[in-house]
């Protein structure tokens, strides 16, 4: 699943390590907890480059009468999207990067109690989900652009934990995955594939995370880290 995820890396950062036309100056904190409907930082392809973009997290389709279906659609099983009303046509031409650098998953061993475990990659660097993109237009002239996080099986790694996983895309794949002229399903469902367990880790963090509503830095992993590995966010919503 995707519920939740953290993006603590600047501007210039990001715009760097996805080779963007520019910075998107209205990313300029840190964030911890980011959850479906907020404002999420995407990567979109033009004609003279990589673009980012805000978006709002829970897709709308463009054919929806009211926005009531977006929280149903903060994820998108990747073995489904061809066939899938909300996703198919999205899945073909409005593809997307969700800028990310960890997510996190609740073990549920005890049932009593959900314990947050944090999943990034081995070097904490920043990633991109695979995402899909829409653009709603209201009956009142309201205009919002939305997207969705594509999921797959879990690795060797999350399984323990959940039984589904975003979508972390190769950056060598980003090209390919972006390119608009790209719309052969058969080309597109290899790379939805689980990442190599083997380059991500894991680590317990802190149950202040189990409150959306904190976004700010005592976050911190259970086991004392380094100011960097201060991060937090949730995965507990479904797939549709």
């Amino acid at each position: 699943m995707c519920g939740r995820f953290t993006l603590r890396m600047s501007a210039r950062q990001i715009a760097e390590f996805f080779q963007l036309m520019r910075e998107l100056v209205e990313w300029n904190e840190p964030r911890f907890n980011i959850a479906p409907t907020q404002s999420v930082l995407a990567v979109r392809q033009l004609p003279a480059g990589r673009e980012p973009a805000l978006l709002r997290w829970g897709l709308i389709p463009s054919w929806a009468k009211d926005v009531s279906q977006a929280a149903k659609c903060i994820n998108a099983r990747g073995e489904e999207l061809a066939n899938n009303r909300v996703f198919r046509t999205p899945f073909r031409r409005s593809r997307c990067l969700i800028v990310a650098d960890g997510f996190y998953e609740w073990d549920k061993t005890n049932p009593k109690k959900k314990v947050p475990i944090r999943f990034s990659l081995s070097d904490d660097s920043l990633f991109a989900f695979a995402g899909l993109a829409d653009r709603w237009c209201g009956p009142t002239g309201e205009v919002i652009e939305s997207c969705s996080i594509i999921t797959t099986e879990p690795n060797a790694l999350v399984q323990p934990t959940h039984n589904r996983m975003p979508v972390i895309l190769h950056p060598a794949d980003y090209d390919r995955w972006l390119n608009p002229l790209n719309q052969e399903v058969a080309a597109l469902q290899p790379l939805l594939v689980p990442f190599p367990a083997d380059a991500m880790r894991a680590e317990r963090v802190s149950d202040a995370i189990n409150n959306a509503k904190n976004d700010v830095d005592p976050c911190l992993p259970v086991a004392a880290e380094s100011p960097r590995s201060r991060v937090r966010s949730l995965f507990d919503g479904d797939d549709i």
